[in-house]
């Protein structure tokens, strides 16, 4: 019985500290702070994060320099998750996976 315990306890700690790595890197990383401009083909944008919660405010002189900056923003906050995504889709996710445990 002290043998099945063991186990189940070896496996529960192999499941948690990695998740509980990626937790920490996902919230340790901290939100961009300040101001990032940027010149696109369209026009100039500019992205503040003004609040604590780092929501982006994004002033832009067209749409699609404003839409720029929207990807550029999503991509900055999720990127772990887009490569989990993308890992996925290809179906990569083993060799995302196996990286954390080994």
């Amino acid at each position: 019985m002290n043998l099945n315990r063991s186990f189940w306890i070896l496996c529960l700690g192999a499941t948690l500290i990695p998740l509980a790595f990626i937790i920490w890197l996902t919230y340790n990383s901290g939100p961009p702070r300040g101001t990032m401009r940027f010149v696109t083909v369209s026009g100039p944008v500019t992205i503040v994060y003004k609040d604590s919660y780092s929501i982006p405010y994004i002033n832009g002189t067209t749409r699609e320099s404003v839409y720029f900056a929207l990807g550029f923003s999503h991509a900055v906050d999720r990127l772990f998750s887009l490569y989990l995504h993308r890992a996925t889709a290809y179906g990569r996710l083993s060799e995302v996976i196996s990286i954390l445990y080994f």
